[in-house]
């Protein structure tokens, strides 16, 4: 294993530390991803049986 003092292990840690520290919102609402689901799905059917 390499040792504590290696750069590249400190650079990952910083960035964990970052990445753990830094609250994301959601970008979305699932009922939002839902309803585009759904109305992708019934464009679809749509668009099949009107070819």
């Amino acid at each position: 294993m390499r040792d504590q003092q290696d750069p590249v292990t400190h650079l990952l840690a910083a960035w964990r530390a970052d990445v753990d520290r830094v609250p994301y919102p959601a970008l979305v609402s699932v009922d939002a991803a839902v309803a585009v689901i759904n109305a992708a799905g019934r464009e679809r059917r749509c668009s099949a049986r009107l070819s």
